[in-house]
Formats: C-alpha cells, structure tokens, sequence
C-alpha cells in the first residue's frame, strides 16, 4: 500500500487499506493531541462498540476466507516466488547416503 500499490493490497486485504488509513490519522491525531496537550481518549462507549464491531468484522472475514479461497491463486503471485505453486511438483535433487556412494571417476 506504501508503494502505491492500491489495487493488489486491497486483493490481499480489503481491510488493509482502511486499517491502514485509519491508524494513520490515529496517529496524526494522538501527535496533535500531544503537542496540545489534549488527551486522545476511545475508551467512550461509542468507540468501545467501533471498535468491537471492527474486531468481529475483520475476523469473520477472516473465518470465511479461510475456507472459502483458493490457495493456489496467492501461493507465489503475492509472496514473490515465481513459479510456485501448491499443485506443481517440486523437483529437489535426492540426498546423498550410505546406501549411494558417488561412483568413482574413470580415468582414460
């Protein structure tokens, strides 16, 4: 989102953009409050509840995403792995054991 990338980070998370915003004029406004010397207060009823239902909100999209996504459409596209996927197999060369000694190198 920092890098102005609005359309991928809202893919990721719908929340994000506007947890982001929201904690960013948060912040803002605890600075102002601080250099004024005003207290910046949420304990009030009303934030308590937007808060509560934020909470709820966020995890029940959570809850559902879980079950309800694809984990082959984000494997790789947003971590940055090219080529990885949860459904390719991956190629990994075989350990080397007792039971496979390297073959000796024939000398002409």
């Amino acid at each position: 989102m920092v890098h102005g990338q609005f359309t991928h980070a809202v893919q990721a998370n719908p929340f994000g953009p506007i947890l982001y915003l929201a904690f960013t004029i948060s912040a803002l406004v605890c600075l102002y409050g601080y250099v004024r010397g005003i207290k910046f207060d949420i304990g009030t009823r009303s934030g308590t509840w937007a808060l509560g239902c934020l909470l709820t909100a966020y995890m029940v999209f959570g809850i559902v995403r879980f079950y309800v996504t694809d984990p082959n459409q984000y494997v790789g596209k947003y971590w940055g792995i090219p080529g990885l996927s949860t459904n390719t197999p991956q190629t990994t060369k075989k350990a080397a054991t007792t039971e496979d000694p390297p073959q000796p190198k024939k000398t002409p």
